[in-house]
Parts: structure tokens; sequence; C-alpha cells
């Protein structure tokens, strides 16, 4: 059950325990896509976090649960004002070296339809959000970060201009 707390007129929550198989986590992302008209969101703010979150989700599923399908996972989205704070909790492994990974930028130089797999998705992460902390606390993983929605952000999903400049 979604739960929809609101602490003040520009302040609401989103709370979501799920499983890391594909069905819940498609089921949260469409609760949290819902949940967006009561966040009143703009457009690109929306395709931001789609991307942040899709990257960060198949994470947890790919490598702290090593692509188990039944791995817990609690996220917290709280938007308050211009913001939107997430925090992921899960129980899989630790990253290597107990930190976040640097994501430095790829440059690509290939049709789409060459494109190599993996790579891309933390320096999207760390380019689409803000304040990205990591820390592992009592067996479980804190994932936290912000996403700015305070019309800074593009009407339209970044994805296209980060990987191929100039696009």
């Amino acid at each position: 059950m979604v739960k929809n707390i609101f602490l003040a007129e520009d302040t609401a929550v989103f709370h979501r325990h799920f499983s890391s198989d594909p069905i819940a986590v498609a089921s949260v992302i469409e609760a949290l896509t819902d949940q967006y008209q009561v966040f009143h969101l703009p457009v690109g703010a929306v395709s931001n976090i789609e991307i942040v979150l899709s990257e960060v989700i198949n994470n947890i599923n790919e490598y702290a649960y090593s692509g188990a399908d039944n791995g817990p996972i609690e996220i917290l989205a709280e938007k308050k004002a211009s913001k939107v704070a997430f925090e992921l909790v899960d129980c899989g492994t630790e990253l290597p070296g107990g930190a976040l990974p640097l994501g430095t930028q790829q440059v690509v130089k290939c049709d789409i339809e060459d494109l190599p797999e993996g790579g891309f998705g933390w320096s999207l992460i760390r380019q689409l959000s803000s304040d990205l902390e990591y820390i592992r606390r009592d067996g479980e993983n804190h994932l936290s970060f912000v996403v700015t929605i305070d019309g800074s952000s593009p009407t339209n999903c970044l994805f296209p201009t980060l990987i191929f400049p100039g696009y």
C-alpha cells in the first residue's frame, strides 16, 4: 500500500517496501509515477527521477542481490518545495570498497544500436541527482540522493544529451 502523507502544503511523502523481482519493481515505479501528480512535478524532473530510480534499482537487483528476485528494497521519497529527496535501502552485498562508484562519463563514438551494455548508470545517476550518499549500516545499504524540481530541470529527458553530446 502506498503511504501518502501530506506534512504541509509543499511537502509529500511516498514510502514503499517491495521485493527486487521485476513485477514488484514495475508496480512500485508505476505507483511512484502516479504520485508525481500529487507531487506536482514538471516533466523534466519526472524523466530525471525515472532514469535515476531505474538505474539505482537495477544496480540493487543486479549487484547487491546478484540478480536474485527476492531481495527486499525500501524506498522513501519526500517532496519538499523544489526538491525530491530519496532514500533506498536494501539488505544485499555492500558496494565494493564500501563507497559509491565514481561514475565517470563515457564518450561514445558509435551508433545507438552499437552501444555497449553497461557502464553508464552511475554517470547518469550522478549527473541527474545531487547530494548522493551511501552508507552501510546494520547489514543494510542506504543510498540517498536529491533531484531538483525547481524548473531548472529541462522539459525533456536528458539521456540522449548526456551520452551523445550535441545530440
